[in-house]
Formats: C-alpha cells, sequence, structure tokens
C-alpha cells in the first residue's frame, strides 16, 4: 500500500507539473500576443492571440483534463477503497457514482434539471447492507428573459432494505422544502399520486409533512417509535425520507464532498486523516439512520 501511495504522489506532481507548465506558457503567450496588438494599435494581432486561448482550450479539455480526471479516479479507487475497507464489509466501491434511474427510484424529488453524482458504495456495516452516494441536482428555471439555477439537493443518498413489505408510496419532508415544491404527486407527474398526511404527533407535523399513496400504510410505516426517532434525527440532519418498494431511501442535505482528492492535494499521512474522518463521518449518520429501518 505504501509503495502504491509514493507511487501516486510522484504521478500527482509530474502531472501537476505539467499542468503548471502549461498554463504558464498559454500565459505568456496571450499576454505577448495582446500587448503587441496595443502596442502597434492593430486588431489583427489580436487574431494571434484568439488562436492561442483557441488553442490552449482544445489542447487543455482534449488531453490535460481528461488526465487529471483519469487521477483523481485512480487516486479514489486506491485510497478511498482502503479507507472504507477498514470499516465495511462485502464492499464495492466506484468513484462514478449512483446512476440516475436509481435516485428517481426513490420518488423523493421529481423537479429538477441536472444530475450528478460521484462516490458508490454498496456494502454492509454492523451486518446491514446498504447504498450510498453523494448527489448533486439543481433545476433551471426561466421567468421571462431571465434564467437562474436553484439548488435542489446536495448531499448524501442512501438506499437500505427494509423486512416488512411495503405497498405504497411514503414520504416524508422537512417542511422548509414543501415550498420548492418537490414531492411527487403533482397532476402532471408520471408518479404515484400522493395526498397529504396527518399523524397523531403535533410536534411531528409541525416539524415534517407527510405524503402517501395509502393513508393507512403511512400510519403503520411511522409508528410513535419513528417519529420520534426522526424528530430527534433533525436536530441533527437535514433529512427526506421515503418508503418505497420494501426500501427506505433517505437522502441527507451536506454542503461538503466527503472522499474528494483534488491535483494540489499531497498524497501524505494528512489526507489519508482526513479520508478516514470522511468515513467516521458517513459511519456517524448511517448509525443514526439505522435506527429508523430498526424501528420500522
Amino acid at each position: 500500500m505504501e509503495t502504491n501511495i509514493q507511487a501516486l504522489e510522484i504521478r500527482r506532481r509530474q502531472l501537476s507539473s505539467r499542468v503548471s507548465r502549461f498554463f504558464a506558457l498559454t500565459g505568456v503567450l496571450a499576454v505577448i500576443f495582446l500587448m503587441l496588438s496595443m502596442i502597434c494599435s492593430s486588431m489583427l494581432l489580436l487574431i494571434p492571440f484568439v488562436i492561442v486561448l483557441l488553442i490552449a482550450l482544445a489542447v487543455y479539455y482534449g488531453a490535460i483534463n481528461p488526465e487529471i480526471k483519469q487521477f483523481k479516479l485512480d487516486a479514489k479507487q486506491l485510497l478511498v477503497q482502503n479507507v472504507l475497507a477498514e470499516k465495511f464489509t462485502d464492499l464495492t466501491y466506484s468513484p462514478n457514482g449512483l446512476s440516475q434511474s436509481r435516485f428517481d427510484a426513490a420518488e423523493l424529488y421529481n423537479h429538477y434539471t441536472n444530475y450528478k453524482s460521484n462516490d458508490l458504495i454498496r456494502a454492509r456495516y454492523q451486518g446491514r447492507a446498504f447504498i450510498c452516494s453523494d448527489v448533486y441536482i439543481n433545476e433551471v428555471r426561466s421567468a421571462g428573459k431571465t434564467t437562474v439555477t436553484v439548488d435542489i439537493f446536495k448531499g448524501h443518498f442512501f438506499i437500505l432494505d427494509i423486512s416488512r413489505q411495503i405497498h405504497s408510496l411514503t414520504q416524508v419532508y422537512p417542511k422548509v422544502l414543501i415550498g420548492n415544491d418537490n414531492h411527487s404527486g403533482g397532476f402532471f407527474d408520471d408518479t404515484p399520486q400522493t395526498e397529504k398526511v396527518k399523524l397523531e404527533s403535533v410536534e411531528f407535523n409541525r416539524q415534517f409533512v407527510v405524503y402517501s399513496e395509502d393513508g393507512h400504510e403511512a400510519f403503520y410505516l411511522l409508528t410513535p417509535k419513528v417519529m420520534e426517532i426522526l424528530l430527534d434525527l433533525k436536530k441533527r440532519l437535514d433529512l427526506s425520507v421515503s418508503f418505497y418498494d420494501n426500501k427506505l431511501y433517505v437522502a441527507v442535505a451536506d454542503e461538503n464532498d466527503p472522499f474528494e482528492i483534488k491535483l494540489h492535494d499531497t498524497i501524505d499521512e494528512s489526507l489519508l486523516r482526513k479520508l478516514h474522518r470522511d468515513c467516521a463521518d458517513l459511519c456517524e449518520i448511517l448509525n443514526l439512520i439505522n435506527q429508523i429501518e430498526w424501528n420500522t
């Protein structure tokens, strides 16, 4: 392992050096042609300036950027997988993320434009199987001539099997999310039709909004104990939950980007400690989420 880390660091330094030289050379050439065009007051000298920039962009996106991406994938495959293997069993790790179709199966967020995911983990923790991936979705909204991009969700997305049979969709959202109109069951949605359900707990109804295809099953799933757990979790996590197709889906909002390795990050003990902290944070979230599954 140590030999592989050393080889990875040598590769990182070499690639980082090439990237620095590339940007330095591009910058020098661009400045020379730009200054010449200003000194000579000739717009014709702007043509070489533009050509240099176009060539630089082509080289960067055609050769350099793919090499950087491949380095990051290789680094994650080696380092992150080894860190995760210390905590999880039956581990399968992919830096590339969860498929959009698996994310959509949760029926949690149905109104978004762009989807991005990385760090797909399939494993067992404390004997329980789970799937986890980092997900980012946003929605492009237009109002007249103005277009804005609104973040819908960024964080950890979990999938856990439930021993109970679940025959219909039940969604649980913090009340703050409902203004984004993300719950399914809209008139034009190609999704199961849900209705708002009020539960027996006044405090739970104040903190969460529940939608379900079957109100009776919602009461069956969201027992007083589960509601108590969700209320407690809400103090620590910004989460939304859905029960569907014998699975528990949990979306935990988090602005951080765990297990990220950048080209300027030295491959050393400091980076490994950071990855171990990311793994510890993931285990802590799983410990909390498992309380829902254990009591459902």
